[in-house]
Parts: structure tokens; C-alpha cells; sequence
């Protein structure tokens, strides 16, 4: 029989999570951005197994090397390291050690709301929450940078109330756990400096309140110990970071202000429109966490400001205030500088989970202190479990596209078809590549396409397939020649996709979330709009007119052959046929 009421039984649950996360892994194929992490790592890799001599990673000059220098590498260097020295396929590693750390916001999170409830019921519920909040948890196994940022914000967070609670005598062993909490804070990113200037100034107000109440303080030795625990606790934290280590007195300004006004832009589907990263709304991240959340996390968020006077008597006020703070100092900031925030929310990720600890409370208070009869008390248990049920279904019934969630109060994924970024991070394209390597025996042979090429590539390069993929914009899909191609909804037009004109025609297989496609697989079987597009290059506009109505006879809602007719017609002098051809384009 489990005693849930054991620091035993939760850590046997904590570890059987760990294990089901490690081997969910692998049903997750690279993402978007590793196509910048993974060179970065590896330059990272060299430069720290030749001690510093082959220092490439300081001085290479590509596109996104601006970008990737900002980020803390530690997570991802031992899953290069292990990948060069033993042979293990890079992106199975990489994506174990993902979750690996990932777990971690789920197991400090818990572990927090148990420090301030001092109830092993609260850190279930947290535990629970941080499960079921399907964009973080959806991410967790290849994005290498936000839910990581949110475990190691977390475990810092901890640390942190860790050695508030030692205060006023903090002794060796609870210093060192405060700098293990500044080093973790800094493994990711700069902003976990922000993190260490809340500890900071919590910390006077815990010594004030000390102070106050008459403790007897060493502050010499405190202040010892605290100087210690900075100074080595960033160099520790920086340690696995090529830029930071080489400058570690400018640099942070540098990331610091890197972070504010981000070089690269990226367009966002928000509210049916695509907005520029930095032309976002105030209101960008607060309606994303209010669609994409379960409801009843949301519920307890409220519920909780709503009783935060009754939740600071009946727990430590400082905890549960710096708890609130990490959140909501950072989305100020945010909204107050007018950060860019690149497709979807993953850089609020860390902004909100400790609100999801906060619900976690809420709902621990209610349970505990304002519930007084143990059958109410197992009703509203039941009740946070079947709240928590329709996201399980969505699990099930989705995986593993968790990150592809809206609430239902919101309308689901049906209603944001359109409106917002779904599959932003293409994971659709490894059950794709999986079903097309799968059922295409003469693969090598023909011509692959795809809208984001990189998966693709990485995916059936997993396989021993080492083909060129061709990228292919979608609005010009039809103009280069291929046989299959695998498109995704990234920077479709969103009139396209709320008018249901993706798919297009010829597409043999869609991965669907709710219903809604988010990947296509198309086979061509008519290249007649090719042959026209190709015609019309060469100033054979007659025999391009030919292929044109060709290719719109087998599908007449192709808006490329449309446009391409009307340039041809244009060309040969028949403005009113291409006025007609311009216009069912526009339809």
C-alpha cells in the first residue's frame, strides 16, 4: 500500500515520471531551432575539449552565431559529448537529456509547494498541474531551451527558500545549496540574473523581518557566506559558456540587452493576423496563458488572488510573494520594453509555471484549511481530477503533439485554426517522414520537398536515407519539380487555412490534432503547373498558357497557376483573360 503521505512514496513517483518522460523521448524528432543548437553545441564541444584552442565558437560569423552565443550550452554539451565519443544517434540523446532536465520543473515544483504548504497532497496537485499544462510539457523533450529554463528557474527558486529558511544562521552546507541555486539559475540564460536580483532583495526583507523580531544576526558571516555563494556560484554558472567565460564582466550586459531587443524577427499568427515578433500586443502572452491552459490551473490562479490575503496568514507571506514576483516581475518587463516574443509563447514558459504552483496552493489551501470535512475534501479531489481528464484525453488521443493545445473554453484547436501558431515547431514532420519512408519503397529514387527542410533531412538521415530535400515556400510550392512533399502550416496564409485551402490537392496523408491538419503529405501526380511555371521563365508564353490550363483543369483552386496563367496571358497581350486568371487567384 503507497503512503502518499511519505517523502518515500514521492520520490518513487518522481522517478517513475522521470522514467516514462525518458522513454516518451523518443517519439519526439528535432525542432526548428536545433538546427541552430546543434552546430553551436559542437563548437562549444570543440572548444572545450581542446581547452580553449579552438576557439571557432567565439569567432564565427553566421547568421544566428549573434543569437546563439546569449544562451548557456551545459544542458546540451554532455549529449554532444556522449554522441561523439560512443556513437549514439545525436538527436535521440539530445532529446533524452531534454527531458531529463525538464523533469525537473515538475519535481521542484512540487517540491516548493510542499515547502510553503508543508502538505505532500500539495505537491501532487503540483505535480498534477505541471503534468497537465500541455504546452510546457509538450516541449519538454525538444526544445532545449524553455522548459529547461523553467526547471532550472525552479530549482533555483527552491534553493533559494531553501536558505531563507536556514537564516539567521545559514550554515556551510545550506550556503552551498545557494550556490548550486545561483549556478543552476545561469545555465540557460542571463535572464536567470534576474532571478538572483529577486533573491537579493528578498533576502534584505528576510533579514529586515529577522532584524525586526529581535534574531540575533552574525551579518559577517552571513554576508561571508552570501559573497562566496555569488562569486562562485556565477562562475560555476557560466562555466559551460564560451562568451560568458571569455568576458564574464561585460557579457551579461551584453545578453541582458540582447534579450530586450532581439536581432531576429520572426512573424507570429496572432489574433488571424501575422504580426512581427516585435510588433506584438501587450496583451500577447496574458491571452495566450488564458487560451492554451486547462481551465481549472487558470481557476485556482484566480481563485488564489481572490483569497491571497487568507494564502499569506496561513503560509510564509515572503515565500509565496517571491513565488508571484518571478512571475510577474519578468512579465512586466516584458511588456514594459516591448520584448519580441518568437512564435507561440515558449519565452513566457518560465513566467508562467510558478503560477501553476500557485494554483497548486490554492487548492492545497482550500483542501486543508477551509474544506472541513474529509467526504468534501475527496469530492473537490475528484473534481480537480476529472477538471484535469480532458487534457489527459488529449494527450491520448494526440500524442505527441501535447503543445498543440487550446482549451476548450477557448473553442480548441478547432477555433484557433487560423487565428494562431499550431505545430509552430513542426513535430508533425517525424510521423510524417515515418509514414512516407513506411509506404514509399522507392524513396531514394524521387524528389523530396518540404516547406522545413531540416527535420526531414535529420528524420530519414535516422534512417540511413541521405537524400537532398528541397525547400519550397508555400505561396510558391508548385513552381520547382518533386515528387512528394511534406508541408506544415508554418507561415501559411491564415485566410488559407480558416477557408480549409490546406491541405492541397494531391495530399495522401495529414497528421491531425483535434481533427485539424497540421502537416500534409502530398503526392504529385500532375506537373503540368511546374512545366508552365518553367515555360513562362523562358519567355514561352504560349506553350506556358498550355501547361497552365492544364494544371488548373486538375485543380482549380491552385493559386500559383492561376497567377502564373494571368502573367502569361499578360504577356501575350490578352489583359482581359489575364484580369479573370489575377482574380481567381485572389479568390
Amino acid at each position: 500500500m503507497i503512503n502518499f503521505k511519505s517523502n518515500t512514496s514521492f520520490f518513487l513517483i518522481s522517478i517513475l515520471i522521470l522514467i516514462v518522460m525518458l522513454f516518451m523521448s523518443i517519439s519526439w524528432g528535432p525542432s526548428n531551432d536545433e538546427k541552430f543548437n546543434e552546430p553551436y553545441a559542437d563548437l562549444t564541444l570543440d572548444y572545450y575539449s581542446s581547452f580553449g584552442k579552438n576557439d571557432t565558437v567565439l569567432t564565427t560569423t553566421t547568421k544566428m552565431d549573434p543569437v546563439m552565443k546569449h544562451y548557456g550550452i551545459a544542458i546540451e554539451l554532455p549529449a554532444h559529448a556522449i554522441h561523439r565519443w560512443f556513437g549514439i544517434d545525436l538527436y535521440t540523446i539530445r532529446h533524452f537529456f531534454n527531458a531529463f532536465v525538464s523533469f525537473f520543473f515538475i519535481l521542484f515544483g512540487a517540491l516548493i509547494t510542499k515547502r510553503i504548504t508543508n502538505s505532500w497532497l500539495g505537491a501532487y496537485i503540483a505535480m498534477a498541474f505541471l503534468i497537465f499544462t500541455p504546452r510546457i510539457f509538450g516541449e519538454a523533450f525538444n526544445n532545449p531551451k524553455d522548459p529547461t529554463y523553467c526547471s532550472t528557474s525552479l530549482a533555483s527558486l527552491y534553493l533559494f527558500f531553501v536558505f531563507f529558511d536556514s537564516l539567521p544562521k545559514p550554515s556551510w552546507k545550506k550556503t552551498f545549496l545557494l550556490t548550486l541555486g545561483i549556478a543552476i539559475s545561469l545555465l540557460i540564460r542571463i535572464s536567470g540574473l534576474i532571478s538572483c536580483f529577486l533573491f537579493v532583495i528578498f533576502l534584505s526583507f528576510e533579514l529586515y523581518v529577522l532584524y525586526k523580531n529581535k534574531e540575533e544576526i552574525d551579518f559577517k558571516d552571513v554576508f561571508k557566506k552570501l559573497i562566496f555563494a555569488g562569486v562562485v556560484g556565477y562562475l560555476l554558472g557560466i562555466f559551460f559558456w564560451p562568451a560568458m567565460i571569455n568576458n564574464p564582466i561585460l557579457q551579461p550586459f551584453e545578453a541582458l540587452e540582447f534579450l530586450k531587443n532581439l536581432p531576429v524577427t520572426v512573424k507570429n499568427l496572432f489574433e488571424g493576423k501575422y504580426l512581427q515578433s516585435t510588433d506584438i500586443p501587450w496583451y500577447y502572452l496574458p491571452k495566450y496563458f488564458l487560451i492554451s491552459n486547462p481551465e481549472i490551473i487558470l481557476f485556482g490562479i484566480f481563485l488564489g488572488f481572490g483569497i491571497l490575503a487568507k494564502l499569506c496568514k496561513a503560509y510564509n507571506y515572503r515565500r509565496l510573494v517571491f513565488l508571484l514576483i518571478s512571475s510577474f516581475f519578468p512579465l512586466f518587463l516584458i511588456i514594459y520594453g516591448k520584448t519580441g516574443l518568437l512564435t507561440g509563447w515558449r519565452h513566457g514558459y518560465f513566467i508562467y509555471i510558478p503560477l501553476v504552483v500557485f494554483s497548486a496552493i490554492t487548492f492545497t489551501y482550500i483542501l486543508k484549511n477551509f474544506i472541513q470535512k474529509e467526504l468534501y475534501r475527496k469530492v473537490l479531489i475528484g473534481l480537480i481530477i476529472i477538471a484535469l481528464l480532458p487534457t489527459l484525453f488529449f494527450y491520448i488521443k494526440n500524442y505527441p503533439f501535447f503543445y498543440v493545445y487550446f482549451n476548450p473554453t477557448f473553442g480548441g484547436v478547432k477555433k484557433a485554426l487560423g487565428n494562431y501558431e499550431l505545430d509552430y515547431y513542426s513535430h508533425s514532420l517525424k510521423p510524417a517522414t515515418d509514414w512516407l519512408y513506411e509506404n514509399e519503397s522507392n524513396l531514394k529514387n524521387l524528389k523530396i520537398a518540404s516547406n522545413n527542410t531540416f527535420q526531414v533531412t535529420k528524420i530519414l538521415k535516422q534512417k540511413d536515407v541521405n537524400i537532398g530535400v528541397s525547400y519550397i515556400r508555400y505561396r510558391e510550392r508548385y513552381d520547382s519539380d518533386w515528387d512528394y512533399a511534406l508541408m506544415t502550416q508554418s507561415f501559411v496564409d491564415a485566410e488559407y487555412l480558416k477557408n480549409s485551402y490546406f491541405p492541397p490537392k494531391g495530399t495522401i496523408k495529414t497528421i491531425d490534432v483535434e481533427g485539424v491538419p497540421i502537416c500534409a503529405i502530398v503526392k504529385r501526380t500532375d506537373k503540368n503547373d511546374y512545366y508552365g511555371k518553367k515555360a513562362l521563365d523562358s519567355g514561352k508564353f504560349s506553350v506556358a498558357v498550355d501547361f497552365l490550363n492544364k494544371a488548373i483543369m486538375y485543380d482549380d483552386k491552385n493559386e500559383i497557376a492561376w497567377s502564373n496563367l494571368g502573367m502569361a496571358q499578360l504577356q501575350l497581350g490578352q489583359p482581359s483573360a489575364s484580369v479573370v486568371s489575377f482574380k481567381k487567384s485572389l479568390e
